[in-house]
């Protein structure tokens, strides 16, 4: 076995009594023989030695240290700098650390202050809608506007929360993004990117509300199929379609809308979100009122419902 398998005494001793053998470096392992990985894990080196080796391999990586080892190698491959914070030399983090080139161990407050990771760089996010149209149609002018975005921005990353329904056509759309964007799809990836990102370009809809929510700056835009534009510029009566407008009456969400929706348009508000100054702040300040005129910290959204329904049937009964 390859390293205590678990850190427990008993087990080990136990293990010991009934005949394994324990050993540091493969090496020591007979030509042939067999070797148990133990419940920390070992780096893809270790593993491509030990078939070198002709060794036969029974892996007991614990399931939990495994899925670390594959998020590991994937946030590498989508280009995200990963931190580990742990001791040199301790199986775990040599396990971990083995998984991909380039992750920063961090043991010691001087470790932190020598990080090489630009501690400004903006974090975008990009949100072309839910259905299969909204995606077709704004997937490539978001890349184009956030292509001239980081472009002024060269540190800047895009993350692009998604729903299994339109995950492949996002995925396949991104691909001539710039930057090497992220799509993430499960609810804790997409809670860490609301929770992370600096600004966001979102399509038209309750996305903004929940944008607002999070305290997100944000930039709209949305654009129709040709028919659908004609009848509904057409139709429309007001002069901002983002809620977060309508429910403070202000216009502080910068938003493109129909024949608006160019890259032309929403590069420079989404640079303006960026920066910290008078129209961040004045979106900050909208996006908490409108979140008192929603109720935010008040009532259950399910019991004022109720109580809006029981005044208007009070209202209409005799």
């Amino acid at each position: 076995m390859r390293h205590e398998i678990v850190h427990n005494t008993y087990v080990v001793n136990d293990l010991k009594a009934k005949g394994a053998v324990f050993v540091e470096e493969l090496e020591q392992v007979p030509q042939g023989g067999t070797v148990v990985f133990s419940a920390h894990g070992v780096s893809q080196a270790v593993r491509a030695q030990a078939q070198a080796l002709g060794l036969q391999v029974f892996d007991a990586t614990c399931p939990l240290v495994t899925k670390v080892h594959v998020e590991v190698a994937k946030m590498r491959r989508d280009g995200l700098e990963i931190v580990m914070i742990g001791h040199a030399g301790h199986p775990e983090v040599e396990g971990t650390m083995g998984q991909a080139e380039g992750i920063h161990l961090v043991q010691t407050l001087d470790d932190v202050a020598r990080l090489n990771i630009a501690p400004d760089a903006p974090l975008i996010l990009a949100l072309p809608g839910s259905r299969r149209g909204e995606v077709s149609r704004l997937g490539p002018i978001f890349g184009a506007a956030l292509a001239q975005v980081i472009a002024q921005k060269p540190t800047a990353r895009i993350v692009i929360p998604t729903v299994r329904g339109v995950a492949a056509l996002v995925h396949d759309i991104v691909k001539a993004w710039p930057g090497n964007p992220l799509v993430v799809e499960t609810p804790d990836e997409k809670r860490a990117a609301f929770a992370a990102a600096n600004v966001a370009l979102a399509a038209s809809g309750t996305v903004s509300l929940e944008l607002a929510a999070n305290r997100l700056p944000m930039v709209i835009a949305y654009d129709f199929n040709w028919l659908s534009r004609q009848i509904i510029l057409r139709m429309v009566r007001v002069d901002t379609a983002t809620l977060v407008n309508l429910v403070t009456d202000t216009r502080t969400v910068p938003e493109f809308i129909g024949a608006a929706c160019t890259p032309a348009n929403i590069t420079p508000a989404v640079l303006d979100m960026l920066h910290p100054g008078p129209k961040r702040e004045a979106q900050a300040a909208a996006m908490a009122d409108c979140m008192v005129a929603l109720g935010q910290g008040g009532e259950p959204p399910g019991l004022r419902a109720a109580r809006s329904v029981l005044a208007h049937i009070r209202k209409v009964t005799p």
